[in-house]
């Protein structure tokens, strides 16, 4: 984030994969979340770490509206079909979570579970950039499939990819 900063960049759309928890989405979809939950830690999280000076920011809202409405119009006008908002738990990785962790998660408001968006909305948020996902749901949560979960992540995979580099060819185009 600190590169992309120093080269001026003002908005960061971060690509990345997540299992699914929510009972109506499946591998596949496309999800553009609109909150979530930092289960990480030993990450730096701030770039005021070690600095006497540090400003508490507001993370009410973790990512940008605007770049969350601009992926999800362009998403309409991709037909892609994608789900608006939902709930991001970052878990600390790289092991997958137990059937045990995952309905705790569920009980905690999550919708999808991956390993990236933390620290990055947060580093984004405290170099005024804005940051949004554009989540690929590559297969069901543990103990939510009726396959084993790497039964799903291939197929799941590629459908996801396709859909979003039609998301983002439409976002970027004209831009």
């Amino acid at each position: 984030m600190e590169a992309l900063h120093s080269l001026g960049v003002d908005s960061v759309i971060g690509m990345n994969t997540v299992g699914v928890i929510h009972p109506s989405l499946k591998p596949g979809r496309i999800a553009i979340p609109s909150q979530l939950i930092d289960y990480t830690w030993g990450r730096n999280h701030s770039i005021y770490e070690g600095k006497e000076t540090i400003d508490h920011v507001d993370f009410t809202s973790p990512f940008s509206e605007a770049l969350r409405r601009g992926l999800v119009d362009a998403a309409g006008e991709a037909d892609v079909d994608v789900f608006d908002g939902g709930t991001y738990a970052v878990t600390q990785g790289p092991r997958l979570e137990t059937a045990a962790e995952v309905d705790r998660l569920e009980r905690d408001g999550a919708d999808f579970i991956g390993m990236t968006a933390m620290p990055e909305a947060i580093l984004a948020r405290e170099m005024s950039m804005d940051y949004a996902c554009l989540s690929l749901i590559v297969n069901y949560a543990a103990g939510r499939g009726d396959k084993p979960i790497h039964d799903d992540l291939e197929a799941g995979t590629e459908i996801a990819k396709t859909q979003a580099m039609e998301v983002l060819r439409v976002f970027f185009r004209d831009r």
